[in-house]
């Protein structure tokens, strides 16, 4: 079966999509949706399009398109999503699915009463190295797990972008960082299972003159009685990376995205290092970057042929949401937060 996609949005996780599309076997490439309306010629003569609109109308009642990507700023994905999963379309959502409980809950009912599947696109959860970490943390060659950190740096990568590029609302000034938060929050959670309790931190002195805050620092507690800690920085000058780190009891591993992955068991001294591929996102884009996105969509095109939850599914991004909302009241009132149902 050929599954017919649209990608809606034209920026650089789109143009990714759309070249995962187009390489698929299992999927063709048959419209776009975006603002430019050149950019929209070119990419339309490029792939051979039938459609390349600014009308989003179009793209949804267009009977031919059997799923969507959804490549915009965080403020319209619970919108957009359950527009188009209630036009029959099967749903990629860009990460971060949402940054609240109440439009993941919202998204649960459409996927719900429609049928339909919807991924989010936690494309961490498909890299070799954190792959790597949870086998070895899930078949016990660690020990029983007790600690995990994860890192988020920019340099400063957003800077230059309008306030409201990535849903950015000057009366929540922790919404930016709180989005980026969901990559080692997704990660924490993948490789450590649910968190129960955050206490959260931000400030804006990095960017002193912005009206969001621009670094947070997260202490989590999981379920299992093990203790977590995510860093997320957009204005700390540091190539972009994302880092993840489990302590066990019988033994540490480490991915050190600028430099290695490394392992230490017990009765060891040093680390050994791990022969697994870095990938470079300081040099994005790249064709590793590309390999990830080819293999997150090849995943969501098997759970529609299959009829399947996809890897990661709109409970699972909800559940991300869940612990957002709770950093984002951390910061807020300056007070843990204890998560009802994680």
């Amino acid at each position: 079966m050929v599954d017919r996609a649209a990608v809606i949005g034209t920026g650089q996780p789109g143009l990714f999509q759309m070249q995962s599309y187009a390489l698929s076997q299992r999927a063709e490439l048959v419209a776009i949706w975006g603002r430019n309306e050149n950019q929209l010629a070119r990419l339309r003569q490029h792939y051979g399009l039938a459609l390349a609109t600014t009308d989003l109308d179009a793209i949804l009642a267009h009977e031919d398109i059997d799923c969507v990507s959804l490549c915009v700023p965080n403020q319209f994905h619970a919108e957009w999503s359950e527009r188009a999963l209630r036009a029959g379309k099967h749903v990629f959502c860009e990460v971060p699915m949402v940054p609240q409980r109440a439009e993941g809950e919202r998204m649960v009912r459409a996927v719900e009463e429609t049928g339909r599947i919807l991924m989010v696109g936690q494309i961490d959860r498909f890299e070799p190295a954190f792959i790597h970490i949870r086998r070895m943390t899930d078949s016990g060659e660690l020990g029983r797990p007790f600690l995990a950190e994860s890192r988020f740096l920019g340099r400063g990568w957003t800077r230059s972008k309008p306030l409201d590029w990535w849903g950015r609302d000057a009366a929540n000034p922790q919404i930016a960082l709180v989005s980026l938060g969901c990559f080692p929050i997704s990660l924490l959670r993948w490789v450590m299972g649910p968190i129960v309790e955050v206490s959260a931190y931000a400030t804006r002195q990095g960017w002193p003159n912005q009206a969001h805050d621009d670094t947070v620092t997260i202490n989590l507690r999981f379920k299992s009685g093990a203790l977590g800690r995510a860093l997320v920085s957009e204005a700390a000058q540091h190539p972009y990376a994302l880092d993840l780190a489990v302590y066990g009891e019988e033994g540490t591993i480490i991915n050190n995205q600028l430099a290695s992955n490394r392992w230490l068991d017990v009765g060891r001294d040093e680390f050994v290092e791990l022969p697994i591929p870095l990938i470079a996102w300081e040099e994005y884009p790249d064709p590793a970057i590309q390999s990830l996105f080819d293999a997150e969509i090849e995943a969501f095109l098997e759970s529609i042929d299959a009829g399947t939850p996809p890897p990661v599914d709109v409970h699972e991004g909800t559940a991300i949401a869940v612990v957002l909302d709770a950093v984002a009241e951390s910061v807020t009132t300056g007070m843990p937060v204890r998560l009802a149902n994680p």
